[in-house]
């Protein structure tokens, strides 16, 4: 229990909090902290502590510590809670998956079409005290290269061809009163998090019609035409935003 900011203070009360009797060079050279993390010792000479020297102490570091989140993206901004550092870990969104490839089952030609799906969105950015995870790109284009689904990051979506990997980053902040550059405890941390990048749309699926166009007279033919398109890529991982209080 933290001590009393004055103006009185009593060798029980001292006692009660650090329990080394009530000889004050009993406390020479021991630890304190105040409420807001910022820690000491008490003077190490002999017969060099005062009374006040007390005043708003405690025995114990007030950081509970502890693992908050993983958060997701649309989550309120994080309150600072008593800490020495905090460690943020970063997580941007994964990118769609391109469309997945589409058939051509005409009479000419007969093949798989490949070069017509479309490309997958990115994965958006995840942000948090001005640190920048970047969002992996969707998946290319019929054609071209894939994404690996998962390189450490969050993971694209799959598709024709798979979306890109989320970034991360994990840094540290270490508490003001410690003369660090963190947030102040009891401030608000805005937890700006990345949505996973949409799919790309299927290629298309070509069929024979029959078909009749009138010229005078009727004339009827097959004729190869687009009836639908092939399933659209899957949606990046959404990105996330994990912290560590210590």
């Amino acid at each position: 229990m933290t001590l009393p900011a004055g103006p009185t203070i009593t060798l029980n009360q001292i006692n009660g909090e650090f329990g080394r009797g009530y000889n004050l060079n009993a406390y020479r050279g021991v630890r304190w902290w105040y409420d807001n993390a910022f820690t000491g010792t008490f003077p190490s000479a002999p017969n060099s502590i005062s009374m006040n020297a007390f005043y708003s102490t405690r025995s114990t570091s007030p950081v509970s510590g502890g693992t908050y989140g993983p958060y997701a993206p649309g989550a309120p901004d994080f309150t600072v809670p008593v800490y020495t550092v905090l460690t943020i870990l970063c997580r941007a969104a994964g990118g769609g998956g391109s469309g997945f490839s589409g058939v051509n089952t005409c009479a000419w030609p007969t093949v798989v079409t490949t070069y017509n799906w479309l490309q997958g969105s990115s994965g958006g950015n995840t942000t948090v005290y001005g640190q920048t995870a970047t969002g992996g790109a969707g998946g290319a284009s019929g054609g071209g290269p894939g994404g690996p689904s998962n390189d450490g990051g969050t993971p694209g979506g799959s598709g024709g061809n798979n979306g890109y990997s989320g970034g991360y980053i994990q840094f540290q902040v270490v508490n003001p009163v410690l003369g660090g550059t963190g947030p102040s405890i009891g401030s608000k941390l805005a937890l700006n998090i990345g949505s996973g990048g949409g799919g790309g749309r299927g290629a298309e699926i070509d069929q024979n019609v029959y078909q009749c166009i009138w010229f005078g007279a009727w004339y009827c033919a097959n004729v190869c035409t687009t009836t639908g398109y092939g399933n659209t890529g899957n949606t990046g991982t959404n990105g996330s935003v994990t912290i560590t209080v210590s």
